[in-house]
């Protein structure tokens, strides 16, 4: 065997073993809830499902990040069907907007809408209040507060 197969082998190997060992860290149940909100996004998420999944395991709190991408997702299908978005371009920036107000929310912005705010953003906040319990809103892990 030459040397080049024998590290494309032993490269191979190590790519397996490091997906496999990286799973673990989310239980079936959690991995199956990811795909379902990454299912729900479909192609206006460019992420791949290990990249979700890494995003997820390196979160202080990885039930919780999970429980706001379900959030994010159940939003986003929401606004999708509501607007009847059929431009891809269109979904992305949505997704994108709908991740910035949750962002928003994270680093304690006021739950309270301001009169500079669009139509959509309040909408979007309303939403994922609707969608994130109080619970997980007062999470320090995940939710800060600057006062």
């Amino acid at each position: 065997m030459n040397l080049r197969k024998f590290f494309a082998l032993v490269f191979l190997i190590n790519a397996f073993a490091f997906h496999a060992y990286a799973d673990q860290d989310l239980s079936p149940g959690q991995l199956s809830r990811l795909k379902a909100a990454k299912g729900l996004i479909g192609d206006a998420d460019s992420r791949s499902l290990q990249e979700a999944a890494d995003e997820l395991r390196t979160s202080p709190d990885t039930e919780g990040a999970l429980q706001i991408l379900e959030a994010v997702a159940a939003v986003y299908v929401e606004l999708v069907r509501d607007y009847a978005l059929d431009d891809s371009t269109a979904r992305v920036r949505l997704l994108d907007k709908i991740r910035m107000n949750m962002a928003y929310f994270q680093m304690g912005g006021p739950d309270s809408e301001g009169p500079q705010e669009s139509d959509l953003n309040i909408l979007i906040r309303r939403k994922l209040k609707e969608h994130l319990s109080s619970e997980l809103r007062n999470n320090p892990k995940l939710f800060y507060s600057l006062e």
